[in-house]
């Protein structure tokens, strides 16, 4: 209405629908829309229940005054609650911030100290190159432990492949390696025809230095290049870049065989137990094949097996990642299996940071070496599953193909590196 009394019912159509209310004299209006156009916080969300009725000598701006500063004190203190909360949420960004700095403090003094063991260990392998040479065939040269050294070899022999031999076995007690090659084909060669600078040894019934017939043997020859090769007393098992894998008895005549299982892409290892075949790809599946039932059992995982290694009741899998996966070979039977342990790779437990990948795994009756692209060897204690060694030294590269295998007696480890 044009004329409205000055009375409680003003304060309470003011605050209920937020519009223009004036009454005499016109300098109320002007005041109210002051006050409109500049509200203090929080004023209109006041309920109307809450506003105080007006005294005989109040009018209705002294109401509107009064709650004005009321709102502006709640305001002032919703603004230092809400600093408040801000200050401790600051705080503790600064204590995680500090706690940061101290964790890559003491990451940096252990890369300090990683680094200095490595210039010792370049100093070493430096002093050690210039060993002298073996006086004699098959006497080695004696070696210092703990340091790393250039052997010499017993027994250089041609190779038989063109351009590239790319795998080796020894079978058990036998005289003579099988080779695979990029060519494709296998080759069986009796390295002790040869001295360590690759001449042919004289036979007891001729002086002639020529290679007898018999030195080198042809074997068979896949559909695609041997990648991998696994041996026993018997047989000789074939992985070839196609993703099969054939058998050949040992003894003549030589008939590579296809087994009945076959991967999608690249192979990555080829493990042999007492009772069973193992087939890992980059397809993340792993064939367990049982020698002498002709059985497999198919395992498929979330991601590619890139290296494996086994011994007779145990399987270590590299699925990518920070940690290697340990399988009982009972286990691998079963449809799902589940890892009864795990390895991880970071000397901190709680790093889960992946700088490097695992190349090649390989076993002695007490330790698991593990070679990665970092051109670090780590060394592993089969009972407790603890880092026992950092081993440094092999140059690797994008395209690494570096591998590692323990001696007999399980105390030296050889690892070949891309700088020949």
């Amino acid at each position: 209405p044009p004329r409205v009394p000055a009375s409680k019912h003003c304060a309470r159509a003011f605050y209920t629908y937020s519009c223009f209310i004036y009454t005499p004299p016109s300098s109320a209006f002007t005041l109210f829309k002051s006050y409109i156009s500049h509200p203090p916080p929080l004023l209109l969300r006041r309920p109307c229940s809450s506003i105080p009725n007006l005294t005989p000598n109040q009018t209705p701006m002294d109401l509107l005054g009064d709650l004005g500063s009321q709102d502006q004190l709640e305001s002032a203190r919703l603004e230092l609650a809400a600093a408040k909360a801000a200050t401790h949420s600051l705080s503790m960004e600064l204590r995680l911030s500090k706690q940061t700095v101290e964790a890559l403090s003491k990451e940096n003094e252990a890369l300090k100290s990683e680094n200095a063991v490595l210039k010792e260990m370049v100093l070493e392998s430096s002093s050690s190159s210039s060993l002298p040479a073996a006086p004699h065939r098959n006497v080695p040269t004696p070696l210092s432990p703990g340091a790393s050294h250039t052997l010499q070899p017993t027994s250089t022999f041609p190779s038989p492949h063109k351009p590239h031999c790319l795998c080796v076995t020894h079978p058990p007690s036998a005289s003579y390696v099988i080779t695979g090659g990029s060519d494709s084909k296998i080759f069986k060669t009796l390295y002790g025809l040869y001295t360590e600078t690759g001449d042919v040894l004289p036979s007891s019934s001729s002086s002639s230095s020529t290679p007898s017939p018999s030195s080198q043997t042809f074997m068979g020859e896949l559909s695609s290049p041997v990648l991998l090769l696994a041996s026993d007393s018997t047989h000789v098992y074939a992985s070839c870049m196609a993703g099969t894998v054939n058998s050949c008895p040992l003894s003549p005549p030589h008939a590579f065989t296809p087994l009945q299982f076959k991967h999608s892409k690249t192979p990555t290892a080829l493990l042999l137990t007492s009772t069973h075949l193992l087939s890992s790809s980059n397809d993340a599946s792993l064939h367990v094949h049982d020698i002498a039932g002709n059985a497999t059992q198919t395992h498929k995982f979330p991601s590619p097996i890139t290296a494996a290694a086994c011994t007779d009741t145990d399987v270590y899998l590299y699925l990518g990642g920070v940690s290697i996966s340990m399988y009982t070979l009972s286990s691998l039977s079963s449809p799902s299996p589940q890892p009864s342990r795990s390895i991880h790779l970071n000397d901190r437990p709680f790093d889960n940071h992946q700088s490097f990948s695992v190349l090649w795994m390989s076993l002695s009756s007490s330790h698991l070496s593990v070679t990665t692209d970092a051109s670090r060897t780590q060394v592993y204690d089969l009972k407790t599953l603890d880092l026992a060694k950092n081993l440094y030294g092999h140059a690797t590269g994008a395209f690494s193909t570096a591998r590692s295998a323990f001696d007999p007696t399980g105390t030296l480890l050889l690892v070949t590196d891309d700088d020949e």
